[in-house]
Protein backbone atom coordinates (compact mmCIF):
# COMPACT_ATOMS: atom_id res chain seq x y z
CA UNK A 1 0.00 0.00 0.00
CA UNK A 2 1.40 3.40 -0.98
CA UNK A 3 1.28 6.26 1.50
CA UNK A 4 -0.77 9.35 0.74
CA UNK A 5 1.31 12.19 -0.81
CA UNK A 6 0.09 14.58 1.90
CA UNK A 7 1.28 12.21 4.63
CA UNK A 8 4.71 11.92 3.00
CA UNK A 9 4.91 15.69 2.64
CA UNK A 10 3.96 16.12 6.31
CA UNK A 11 6.61 13.63 7.45
CA UNK A 12 9.28 15.25 5.28
CA UNK A 13 8.42 18.72 6.58
CA UNK A 14 8.45 17.46 10.18
CA UNK A 15 11.91 15.92 9.76
CA UNK A 16 13.24 18.98 7.93
CA UNK A 17 11.86 21.26 10.66
CA UNK A 18 13.61 19.20 13.34
CA UNK A 19 16.90 19.37 11.45
CA UNK A 20 16.64 23.14 10.95
CA UNK A 21 15.67 23.80 14.57
CA UNK A 22 18.32 21.41 15.90
CA UNK A 23 20.99 23.60 14.34
CA UNK A 24 19.42 26.89 15.34
CA UNK A 25 20.97 29.44 17.66
CA UNK A 26 17.88 29.68 19.82
CA UNK A 27 15.96 27.46 22.18
CA UNK A 28 13.73 24.81 20.62
CA UNK A 29 10.41 24.99 22.49
CA UNK A 30 7.91 22.14 22.37
CA UNK A 31 4.66 22.85 24.25
CA UNK A 32 3.62 19.50 25.75
CA UNK A 33 0.60 20.73 27.76
CA UNK A 34 -1.39 23.94 27.44
CA UNK A 35 -4.02 24.73 30.09
CA UNK A 36 -7.54 25.68 28.97
CA UNK A 37 -7.39 29.09 30.62
CA UNK A 38 -4.47 31.49 30.80
CA UNK A 39 -5.03 34.73 32.66
CA UNK A 40 -1.38 35.75 33.04
CA UNK A 41 1.69 34.90 31.00
CA UNK A 42 5.27 34.82 32.24
CA UNK A 43 7.05 38.04 31.31
CA UNK A 44 10.16 39.99 32.29
CA UNK A 45 9.87 41.41 35.81
CA UNK A 46 7.46 38.70 37.04
CA UNK A 47 8.52 36.13 39.61
CA UNK A 48 7.99 32.58 38.38
CA UNK A 49 8.14 29.21 40.12
CA UNK A 50 9.12 26.37 37.81
CA UNK A 51 9.39 22.62 38.32
CA UNK A 52 11.80 20.90 35.97
CA UNK A 53 13.81 17.85 35.03
CA UNK A 54 17.15 18.59 33.39
CA UNK A 55 18.83 16.05 31.12
CA UNK A 56 21.65 15.78 28.65
CA UNK A 57 20.73 14.75 25.09
CA UNK A 58 21.78 11.15 25.87
CA UNK A 59 19.07 11.03 28.58
CA UNK A 60 21.39 11.42 31.58
CA UNK A 61 19.47 13.33 34.26
CA UNK A 62 21.50 15.98 36.07
CA UNK A 63 18.83 17.79 38.09
CA UNK A 64 15.21 17.30 39.13
CA UNK A 65 13.17 19.76 41.18
CA UNK A 66 10.27 17.29 41.39
CA UNK A 67 12.53 14.89 43.32
CA UNK A 68 13.39 17.70 45.77
CA UNK A 69 9.71 18.62 46.07
CA UNK A 70 10.43 22.31 45.53
CA UNK A 71 10.30 24.35 42.32
CA UNK A 72 12.90 26.98 41.56
CA UNK A 73 11.73 30.60 41.87
CA UNK A 74 13.34 33.51 40.06
CA UNK A 75 12.53 36.85 38.49
CA UNK A 76 12.23 36.46 34.74
CA UNK A 77 14.53 38.80 32.85
CA UNK A 78 16.88 39.34 35.79
CA UNK A 79 19.66 37.08 34.49
CA UNK A 80 19.42 34.72 37.49
CA UNK A 81 19.08 31.62 35.29
CA UNK A 82 20.74 30.49 32.08
CA UNK A 83 19.73 32.48 28.99
CA UNK A 84 17.97 29.43 27.52
CA UNK A 85 15.57 29.45 30.46
CA UNK A 86 14.97 33.19 30.11
CA UNK A 87 13.95 32.56 26.50
CA UNK A 88 12.10 29.28 27.06
CA UNK A 89 9.93 30.39 30.01
CA UNK A 90 8.75 33.64 28.37
CA UNK A 91 5.03 33.59 27.59
CA UNK A 92 4.21 30.46 29.60
CA UNK A 93 0.90 30.12 31.47
CA UNK A 94 0.50 28.60 34.93
CA UNK A 95 0.05 24.86 34.41
CA UNK A 96 1.76 24.90 31.02
CA UNK A 97 4.43 22.30 30.31
CA UNK A 98 7.23 22.63 27.79
CA UNK A 99 10.28 20.76 26.64
CA UNK A 100 13.22 23.11 26.09
CA UNK A 101 16.24 22.09 24.00
CA UNK A 102 18.93 24.60 24.89
CA UNK A 103 22.08 24.95 22.78
CA UNK A 104 25.39 25.25 24.66
CA UNK A 105 25.82 29.01 24.19
CA UNK A 106 22.45 29.56 25.95
CA UNK A 107 23.28 27.03 28.66
CA UNK A 108 26.68 26.52 30.29
CA UNK A 109 28.83 27.12 27.20
CA UNK A 110 32.10 25.35 26.59
CA UNK A 111 32.97 25.29 30.31
CA UNK A 112 30.05 23.26 31.66
CA UNK A 113 29.32 23.02 35.39
CA UNK A 114 29.25 20.09 37.83
CA UNK A 115 28.00 17.00 35.97
CA UNK A 116 27.17 19.05 32.84
CA UNK A 117 30.04 18.77 30.36
CA UNK A 118 31.22 21.72 28.30
CA UNK A 119 29.47 22.13 24.97
CA UNK A 120 26.39 20.21 26.13
CA UNK A 121 22.95 20.77 24.64
CA UNK A 122 20.49 20.66 27.54
CA UNK A 123 16.96 19.27 27.58
CA UNK A 124 14.56 20.54 30.24
CA UNK A 125 11.01 19.39 30.85
CA UNK A 126 9.51 22.40 32.63
CA UNK A 127 6.16 23.14 34.28
CA UNK A 128 5.19 26.66 35.30
CA UNK A 129 3.73 26.48 38.82
CA UNK A 130 3.23 30.15 39.73
CA UNK A 131 3.53 33.74 38.44
CA UNK A 132 3.60 36.64 40.92
CA UNK A 133 4.73 40.24 41.18
CA UNK A 134 6.75 39.55 44.36
CA UNK A 135 8.92 36.59 45.46
CA UNK A 136 6.91 33.86 47.19
CA UNK A 137 9.61 31.31 48.06
CA UNK A 138 8.68 30.33 51.61
CA UNK A 139 12.04 28.62 52.13
CA UNK A 140 13.73 32.02 51.92
CA UNK A 141 12.62 34.05 54.92
CA UNK A 142 14.50 37.22 53.93
CA UNK A 143 13.29 37.35 50.33
CA UNK A 144 16.82 36.94 48.94
CA UNK A 145 17.75 33.60 47.38
CA UNK A 146 20.90 31.80 48.38
CA UNK A 147 22.58 29.48 45.95
CA UNK A 148 24.75 26.44 46.24
CA UNK A 149 25.34 26.11 42.53
CA UNK A 150 26.91 22.68 42.63
CA UNK A 151 24.20 21.26 44.91
CA UNK A 152 21.60 22.42 42.40
CA UNK A 153 23.29 20.22 39.80
CA UNK A 154 23.73 16.90 41.56
CA UNK A 155 25.88 17.99 44.50
CA UNK A 156 25.89 14.55 46.08
CA UNK A 157 28.64 13.63 43.63
CA UNK A 158 32.22 14.37 44.59
CA UNK A 159 34.49 16.83 42.85
CA UNK A 160 37.25 15.65 40.59
CA UNK A 161 40.74 16.95 41.25
CA UNK A 162 41.07 20.39 39.71
CA UNK A 163 37.33 21.16 39.85
CA UNK A 164 36.50 24.46 41.47
CA UNK A 165 33.67 24.28 44.01
CA UNK A 166 31.23 27.14 43.89
CA UNK A 167 30.21 27.87 47.46
CA UNK A 168 27.00 29.28 48.82
CA UNK A 169 26.43 32.92 48.07
CA UNK A 170 24.18 34.80 50.48
CA UNK A 171 22.86 37.90 48.75
CA UNK A 172 20.96 39.22 51.78
CA UNK A 173 23.97 41.29 52.89
CA UNK A 174 24.25 43.15 49.60
CA UNK A 175 22.95 46.69 49.51
CA UNK A 176 22.98 49.09 46.61
CA UNK A 177 23.17 52.82 46.89
CA UNK A 178 21.68 55.12 44.27
CA UNK A 179 21.48 53.79 40.74
CA UNK A 180 23.83 51.95 38.38
CA UNK A 181 25.69 55.16 37.55
CA UNK A 182 26.72 55.63 41.21
CA UNK A 183 29.12 52.70 41.16
CA UNK A 184 29.14 49.07 42.26
CA UNK A 185 26.97 47.46 44.89
CA UNK A 186 28.24 47.45 48.46
CA UNK A 187 28.41 44.49 50.85
CA UNK A 188 27.47 45.00 54.50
Amino acid sequence: MMAQPSLLLFLCLTILTRIVFATTDSVVIDVTHLPEHCETKAADGKFVAVHYVGKLTDGTEFDNSFARGEPIEFQLGSGRVIPGWEEGIQGMCVGEKRRLEIPPHLGYGNEGIGPIPGGATLVFDVELVRITDEPQDSAQDDGYPTYDTYQNFGGEQGFDEGDEQLGEIDLSGMQTYGDEDDGPAQWT
